[in-house]
């Protein structure tokens, strides 16, 4: 693979409020610099999701990050697949704090895109908490970073 055959997409839920209200640290979308045209040979990879989370979060909890770039599932509503779900471990996990999510990367994170003509990013950030939760606001954004990459 040439340098070409690899992008890294860093999307913060902070940018674009002007084009996009309501924008948030769990769900927001992000305009590109540039439009980006990709085709079948694409897929994408989740690197990194940082975020605030509250300290009700338990063991065994899990955050999923979902988005509109890859292949539609069923399992998710409006028109968003599952990028990557990470089962919460023994984090330190304080609303002061930012969460780091990431595991090591193997090939079967890699998941086929959509083959269209990007001009922007929709990130959502849910979970199965019943006592945790994302903290939203402008004063905890979110951070996603992605992995672009030809097959």
């Amino acid at each position: 693979m040439g340098d070409n055959d690899n992008l890294f997409l860093y999307l913060s839920s902070e940018d674009y409020h002007e084009f996009h209200v309501n924008n948030n640290s769990i769900s927001f979308v992000t305009e590109l610099a540039s439009n980006i045209e990709l085709n079948e040979n694409w897929e994408c990879a989740l690197l990194e999701c940082v975020c605030k989370l509250s300290p009700g979060f338990k063991y065994g909890d899990y955050i999923d990050v979902v988005s509109d770039i890859i292949q539609p599932s069923a399992k998710y509503d409006g028109g968003t697949s599952l990028l990557r779900r990470f089962v919460l471990g023994k984090q330190n996990i304080s609303p002061k704090n930012y969460t780091i999510l990431e595991e090591k990367l193997v090939d079967e994170r890699f998941l086929p895109i959509r083959n269209y003509y990007m001009k922007q990013i929709k990130i959502e950030i849910k979970t199965n908490s019943k006592t945790g939760h994302i903290l939203v606001g402008q004063s905890s954004p979110s951070f996603i970073v992605l992995q672009l990459r030809q097959k």
